[in-house]
C-alpha cells in the first residue's frame, strides 16, 4: 500500500503561488453565508433528507420497462405507454445512453426536429429518446421526477411563512420542491450530509442517499464544507467518495459517448451540409462578386436503424496517437458540457484542493489521493475527469504540482502549462517572472524524472506538443511566447534524454503524433527543425 507522498522543496510554494497569480479564482464557491442563508440552507436540508421520489426513480429498471411496455408514465394525469419497440440493449450498445448514479444519462444531442431528417427506421430511435429527454425536464405534458415531503412532515418541521414556500409547491397532500439547480449551495450539501449521517445505519448508507439526491437536483453534484464539518463527519465523506469512485462502472465506449453528445444528431441526418461558392466576373467594371451557399447534399452511406450500432462517428476522423492532442482536439470541438462524468467533476476538484497541502517548505498528499490518482490511469471515465475534464476552465495550481510531482503524470502537467500558457502570460506581464516560473517546472519535470535516462513515447509526445505551440517550423518563432518556455524546458533536461530523443525521434512518424489534419510540410519541419534545435 503507497504511503502519503511528502516532498520537502521551496519550489512547489514559488510555482503554486505564481500560479495563483495567472489563474481566476473560482467563483462557484461561497465560503461565507448570512444567518437568513444559513437558516434556509437548513430547512433545504432537512426537507430533502425526509423526502421521497414523486415518481419512480429514472434507474436502468424503471426504463427498461417502460421501453419493453411492461412500465407506464404519467402525462397529462394520465398513464400512458411510451415504447416504440427499441430496447435499453439497443440504445445502451449505440452509446446514446448510460446511467451516472443510478439515474438516466442520455448521451447524445437531440436538435430540433431531427425525427424529419433521418432514414425512416431510425425515427422510433429517435422518437424514443425524445420522450426520455422529455420525462427528465417533464416537458409535453410527462410528469417530472420530483422530491416531496407529506403534509404531515411538512406541518411538523416548517412553518407556513418558510422561504422554502417561493420553491416549494403544496400539491394535493403533498409538499413538491420545484426549485432550480441554483436554490441548492454547497452549505445545503452540508447540512444534509451531516443530517443523513445522524440519521443513517452507516456512512455508507448516507452516503448513497446523500449522492442520490444531488443527482436528483443538481447537474453537478455539490460538494460538502469541510471547514462547516467536523473532522470525523468530513473523513466519512471522503473516504465514501473514494470507494464509490473506485467503483465507478467502466463505460462501453467512452469516446463514442463523448462524441454521440457533440454530434449525434449531425451524423444520423440524411444529407450533409456542402458550402457552395461561386464567384461572378462583371463584364463592366472587372471586379469580382463572390457568394456562398449552404446545400444540403444527400449522403452516400445514410445511417440506418441495423447500421447505427457499428457505426462510430469518431473513426470517420483520424485519430492521433498523441494522446495530449487528443485531449486538446476533444476540448476545442466540444460542444455539451454535461457530459458523462460531468456530475462528479466538483466533488473531485473539491475534494483534490482540500487534500493536498503546499506550504513553504513541502508538498504532501495522503495515500487516499495516490490511491485515486493510480487508479484513474486504467479508468477510462476516471481518466477522463481527472486529467482531461478537471482543467477544461482553469488550471488547478495544487493538483498542478500533485501531477508534476509524479512520474506517470508530470507529462500531463506539462501538456496543461502549455495549454494555459497564454493566459497565463497575459495575467503576468513580468516576463522575468513568467521565465521564472518556466524554469521552476521544467527544473522539478527533469527532478520527477532523475532516474528516467530515456525517452519513451510520452516524452516525445509532449516535446511535440511543445513544438506545435511554439510552430518551430515558422521563420518568426524567435518572437513567439513560447520561445522562452520551450528554450527552458529543453535546457533543463538530462543531457542523456535529450540524445536518446534525438535518436528516438528520427524515427517517428509524425503524422500518427499530431494534429488530425495537419499540414505535411509543417510535419516535416518540424522534424527537422527539432532535431536542428536540439
Amino acid at each position: 500500500m503507497a504511503a502519503n507522498h511528502v516532498e520537502h522543496s521551496r519550489d512547489w510554494s514559488k510555482i503554486k503561488s505564481l500560479l495563483e497569480l495567472s489563474t481566476r479564482t473560482p467563483s462557484d464557491s461561497q465560503k461565507f453565508y448570512s444567518l437568513e442563508q444559513q437558516k434556509e440552507a437548513e430547512d433545504l436540508a432537512t426537507f430533502l433528507m425526509y423526502s421521497s421520489l414523486t415518481t419512480e426513480p429514472l434507474d436502468r429498471n424503471c426504463v427498461t420497462g417502460l421501453l419493453d411496455g411492461t412500465k407506464l408514465w404519467e402525462r397529462n394525469g394520465e398513464l400512458v405507454p411510451i415504447n416504440k419497440g427499441i430496447e435499453i440493449e439497443y440504445l445502451e450498445k449505440c452509446c446514446l445512453i448510460t446511467f451516472e448514479a443510478d439515474s438516466l444519462l442520455l448521451t447524445c444531442n437531440l436538435e430540433h426536429d431531427l425525427e424529419r431528417q433521418v432514414d425512416d427506421s431510425l425515427v422510433p430511435v429517435i422518437e424514443t429518446l425524445r420522450t426520455l429527454q422529455h420525462i427528465q425536464r417533464g416537458q409535453e405534458g410527462y410528469k417530472k421526477t420530483n422530491l416531496c415531503v407529506s403534509e404531515d412532515i411538512w406541518d411538523r418541521e416548517f412553518t407556513s411563512t418558510s422561504i422554502l414556500l417561493t420553491y416549494v409547491k403544496k400539491e394535493d397532500n403533498l409538499y413538491v420542491f420545484n426549485g432550480r439547480e441554483h436554490n441548492l449551495n454547497q452549505l445545503v450539501s452540508t447540512f444534509l450530509w451531516q443530517m443523513l449521517l445522524s440519521n443513517s445505519a452507516n456512512a455508507n448508507e448516507a452516503f448513497g442517499k446523500w449522492l442520490h439526491i444531488m443527482r436528483l437536483t443538481c447537474s453537478r453534484a455539490l460538494p460538502i464544507l469541510k471547514y462547516v464539518t467536523s473532522e470525523a463527519e468530513y473523513k466519512a465523506y471522503t473516504v465514501e467518495l473514494k470507494k464509490h469512485l473506485l467503483e465507478l462502472p467502466v463505460p462501453r465506449d467512452l469516446t463514442r459517448s463523448i462524441s454521440n453528445s457533440n454530434f449525434f444528431s449531425e451524423v444520423v441526418r440524411n444529407y450533409a451540409p456542402v458550402i457552395n461558392m461561386s464567384i461572378e466576373l462583371s463584364p463592366t467594371s472587372g471586379t469580382t462578386n463572390n457568394t456562398e451557399k449552404c446545400v444540403n447534399h444527400p449522403r452516400k452511406n445514410v445511417i440506418t436503424k441495423s447500421s447505427l450500432p457499428f457505426f462510430n462517428s469518431h473513426s470517420l476522423r483520424q485519430v492521433s496517437k498523441n494522446e495530449f492532442f487528443q485531449i486538446q482536439e476533444h476540448l476545442e470541438s466540444r460542444t455539451s458540457h454535461h457530459g458523462v462524468g460531468y456530475f462528479y467533476s466538483w466533488l473531485i476538484s473539491d475534494f483534490l484542493e482540500e487534500t493536498i497541502s503546499v506550504d513553504s517548505h513541502s508538498l504532501f498528499y495522503p495515500r487516499i489521493v495516490i490511491d485515486l490518482i493510480e487508479f484513474s490511469l486504467e479508468h477510462p471515465l476516471l481518466k477522463h475527469l481527472f486529467f482531461c475534464d478537471l482543467f477544461r476552465f482553469q488550471l488547478l495550481p495544487k493538483y498542478f504540482c500533485l501531477l508534476l510531482s509524479r512520474i506517470d503524470t508530470c507529462n500531463f502537467a506539462i501538456f496543461w502549462f502549455s495549454y494555459f500558457y497564454n493566459d497565463i502570460a497575459n495575467q503576468i506581464p513580468n516576463r522575468s517572472i513568467l521565465e521564472e516560473l518556466e524554469i521552476f517546472i521544467s527544473r522539478k519535470y527533469s527532478e520527477t524524472n532523475s532516474n528516467n535516462f530515456h525517452c519513451n513515447e510520452d516524452f516525445i509526445d509532449i516535446v511535440l506538443v511543445l513544438t506545435d505551440k511554439l510552430g518551430l517550423y515558422k521563420n518568426d518563432f524567435k518572437d513567439s511566447r513560447y520561445y522562452t518556455l520551450f528554450d527552458n524546458f529543453f535546457k533543463h533536461q538530462q543531457p542523456n534524454k535529450i540524445l536518446s530523443m534525438i535518436d528516438s525521434i528520427k524515427k517517428v512518424d509524425l503524422s500518427e503524433h499530431t494534429y488530425s489534419n495537419p499540414a505535411i510540410v509543417n510535419l516535416h519541419n518540424n522534424k527537422y527543425f527539432l532535431l536542428w534545435w536540439l
